[in-house]
């Protein structure tokens, strides 16, 4: 080998500087006593350059030159070498304990998780139980539909501890239930260069009907009918950051997972697909006026039903918004429409944003997107009568082979366990996102909400019609707070009767607002404190005077004559 002394100077500088940046470590001598996890949570050290982490943090910026450590419960080494990483997350972003989304080489098996190269680090950041998106995921799972699997662990970067997060499958092809055929694949090998290398396009108006952007790839694979992993979302900020995707004719915005950098031919027949499919949902009928297809022709509903329980059970206020991942395979194996996976569950449980507003005593039955433009598909399916009749069917068929609990005491006792003192280490170094004395507070309230929501459900569901009154809800004010909005009915038993909940708690200084009140629709009647409701009502619920936020409001609207 004819090396000069001066090349080998060279690449012995490199390497000490490079060892210096602190990209490089050795983590053989296993853990230090100050980076260890709790009892039973597993340990990710993070080693990088000081500069590249308060970067992430302030920008969604990737850092390809990570070197990482994944060490399980049993002090095993999982993997370690060189990673990426990135914040992620649209709400969750904001707060001060970022979500991640971990990059490796290639594709690995990591816990019992399935065989990835990318995962997401969940903060849990508005959940100081650290279990709803756990609950949520079981729940799934225990009314058979596939869900995310996790591990927790305690986040080490440059052995400074950074909190407890849930490592998961990024939503992807091939993890989670959604194996169908990898398009991305197809795509790459048709093709050339790297997918990366091709230049974007943008045709129509960002976010606008008819809307559609994509990559200009040379050559398409024979088959393009599927499969494609979309993200449903009624959030522009994710489709914009979107490589590829479309906007629906009737106003939907979908980003195109998988393939992530689809050809014009694909974001054609997929949104084309996509269209006909909510053509025959947002008719009357449930079919499609040109084809006459019924929309179970176009989607699978027993896995539409099953998702839609969960978002019921867990009471999800961003059920439908975002984060909703639907596929599709290629035609020659099914063609139609799943839902799946699940994913974020930040807002639901009687999360702390929303404590205090959130009740069990009401459904979720065609609410989602009420209140915003035409309303989407979960929304259009609650429309159809064969598919809440579907719905009810599934959840009393999955209630009686789960003993009407749904998840298993033992479940809940051991989550408690594992997550309680390295959830209140966690609370040491994020104060502010405590809204509980302590984490068994937070534990039981989330359990606590869960256990009634069930009990409620099993109640309405298989209750006679005749016994039970509803009282729907409209609102007549604009209000600055989405549960407001999307409340749509109470129930309870005739014998009891509905009394409906006070806000006195809630008075947002900041608009000039008065507390909101219950009105017998249509009247300037207020309802009386405490009234219980024997028969079907409508009711309103509306500011006692006009708010700062009204005035503006009507100001607005009369400036621009709407």
């Amino acid at each position: 080998m004819n090396v000069s002394f001066g090349k080998i100077g060279l690449i012995f500088t490199v390497l000490l500087l490079f060892l210096e940046s602190g990209c490089v470590s050795d983590f053989s001598n296993g853990p230090k006593e100050n980076v260890q996890s709790c009892d039973g949570i597993s340990v990710l050290r993070i080693k990088m350059d000081e500069a590249d982490w308060d970067s992430i943090n302030y920008s969604k910026t990737y850092c390809p030159d990570v070197v990482v450590q994944i060490t399980n419960v049993a002090g095993e080494v999982e993997y370690e070498g060189a990673a990426g990483l990135k914040t992620r997350g649209n709400s969750t972003w904001l707060a001060e304990k970022k979500p991640f989304t971990l990059k490796l080489p290639k594709k690995e098996v990591l816990f019992d998780l399935e065989r990835g190269k990318e995962f997401t680090l969940l903060a849990n950041s508005f959940d100081e139980s650290f279990v709803r998106n756990a609950i949520a995921f079981e729940t799934s799972r225990s009314l058979g539909l596939p869900a995310p699997c996790y591990e927790y662990v305690s986040l080490f970067v440059n052995d400074e501890y950074k909190g407890l997060y849930q490592m998961v499958n990024k939503v992807d092809v091939g993890v989670d239930g959604v194996h169908i055929v990898n398009l991305n694949k197809k795509n790459k090998i048709v093709n050339d260069k790297e997918l990366k290398e091709y230049p974007l396009f943008s045709s129509g108006d960002s976010c606008s009907i008819g809307q559609k952007k994509g990559s200009d790839l040379e050559f398409n694979p024979d088959d393009i009918t599927g499969g494609y992993l979309l993200d449903v979302t009624d959030i522009p900020d994710p489709y914009l950051r979107s490589c590829s995707g479309f906007v629906s004719d009737f106003g939907t915005m979908v980003r195109i997972k998988s393939p992530e950098r689809a050809s014009r031919k694909e974001v054609d027949y997929i949104a084309e697909a996509f269209s006909q499919m909510e053509a025959a949902l947002m008719d009357s009928a449930g079919c499609n006026p040109i084809s006459g297809k019924h929309y179970s022709d176009y989607l699978d509903v027993e896995s539409f039903a099953r998702y839609y329980l969960v978002q019921e059970l867990v009471m999800n206020a961003d059920a439908g918004l975002c984060s909703f991942y639907i596929y599709k395979d290629a035609d020659s194996l099914d063609g139609r429409f799943y839902a799946g996976p699940v994913w974020d569950f930040d807002y639901a449980l009687n999360t702390p944003l929303w404590q205090g507003l959130w009740l069990c005593s009401y459904e979720m039955f065609a609410e989602s997107h009420s209140g915003f433009g035409n309303g989407g598909i979960l929304f259009h399916l609650c429309l159809h009568d064969d598919f809440r009749k579907k719905v009810k069917e599934v959840y009393n068929e999955m209630r009686t082979q789960t003993a009407d609990s749904f998840i298993a005491d033992s479940y809940w006792d051991s989550l408690f366990v594992l997550l309680e003192e390295e959830a209140e280490r966690d609370c040491e170094l994020f104060p502010n996102y405590r809204k509980s004395s302590s984490y068994s507070e937070a534990f039981r309230r989330v359990r606590g909400f869960y256990e009634d929501r069930i009990e409620f459900l099993n109640w309405l569901w298989s209750a006679d019609s005749a016994d039970v009154v509803q009282v729907k809800c409209v609102t007549k004010a604009n209000l600055p707070f989405l549960v407001f909005e999307r409340m749509v009915g109470f129930y309870g038993s005739k014998e009891e009767g509905v009394k409906l909940p006070k806000f006195d708690y809630f008075v947002p200084k900041t608009l000039d607002a008065k507390t909101p009140r219950w009105y017998y629709c249509g009247t300037n009647e207020r309802v009386a404190k405490g009234h219980r409701f024997k028969e079907n009502q409508t009711v309103e619920l509306r500011w006692d005077d006009p708010t700062l936020f009204e005035r503006i409001d009507r100001r607005i609207k009369r400036l621009t004559n709407k």
